[in-house]
């Protein structure tokens, strides 16, 4: 599943006990569950939304990138997004939990589900 955000850069990265990207363009991803960060640098981290940590700084480094690439497996729930500096974030599903949740333009939405797969929501027109 394409989620139609490449070009579009990060805006804000905010933290409670999930972690919410938004963009430019007026998506918002929001992450529930623990989920790998990694850097340009070829480092890779493990980012727990409750207890970011020093991943806060890795996070924040994501501001004004560009979305190079933003897919969804449908089968597995894995969300992956690639950004132009070389940062990949990947979020695998929950065994019991929604790990990530998408809303992007028009009212698209997408949830993982939790032990795999995504549900999506698409407005009426």
């Amino acid at each position: 599943m394409n989620l139609r955000i490449v070009g579009q850069s990060i805006e804000r990265v905010s933290f409670d006990y999930a972690v919410t990207v938004l963009t430019d363009g007026g998506a918002e991803i929001r992450i529930e569950t623990a989920f790998s960060l990694r850097a340009p640098s070829g480092e890779s981290v493990v980012v727990d939304p409750s207890q970011p940590g020093r991943a806060t700084e890795l996070m924040t480094s994501l501001l004004h990138n560009m979305i190079t690439g933003a897919e969804v497996n449908e089968e597995s729930g894995t969300l992956v997004l690639d950004l132009m500096n070389g940062t990949r974030l990947e979020v695998g599903p929950s065994k019991s939990y929604e790990a990530w949740t998408f809303t992007g333009e028009c009212g698209l939405k997408a949830v993982a589900r939790p032990g795999g797969g995504v549900s999506t929501w698409t407005p009426d027109l």
